[in-house]
Formats: structure tokens, sequence, C-alpha cells
């Protein structure tokens, strides 16, 4: 995985949820994702970040409408 570029993107069963897994810091719950192949843009509702490595990060999105 590429911090900033590769990323796992799975459908929650909630209308307009997803789970997004990537790489990088500093990203917190009203965090906007862009992501770069026309996929949407999304608000982050929740983000866990994993032990190892630390930087690594599942969060909860939904779709942004702004």
């Amino acid at each position: 995985m590429v911090a900033g570029q590769d990323y796992v993107f799975e459908l929650a069963e909630e209308d307009k949820k997803a789970y997004i897994t990537g790489q990088g810091r500093g990203i917190q719950p009203g965090d906007r994702i862009i992501l770069d192949d026309d996929a949407g843009k999304y608000q982050v509702e929740k983000i866990d970040y994993y032990s190892n490595p630390s930087d690594m990060w599942i969060a909860l999105v939904k779709v942004d409408s702004l």
C-alpha cells in the first residue's frame, strides 16, 4: 500500500456510507476524502488507526454532498 495513492473501498450496509482503508497521518473525523478515480467525495465520520503500521487506518465515511 502506498500512502496517499492506494486504498481499499468497501460499501457499508448503511445507505451512502462506506469504509475506506488507507495510510497517512493526521486524518480526523470531519475531514473530507476525495478519491482520485472519480469514485466520489466522502466525509470521515469515524476513524481507527492500526497499531502496526501506525499510519494505517480504517474510516467510516459518508457521501459528501459539497
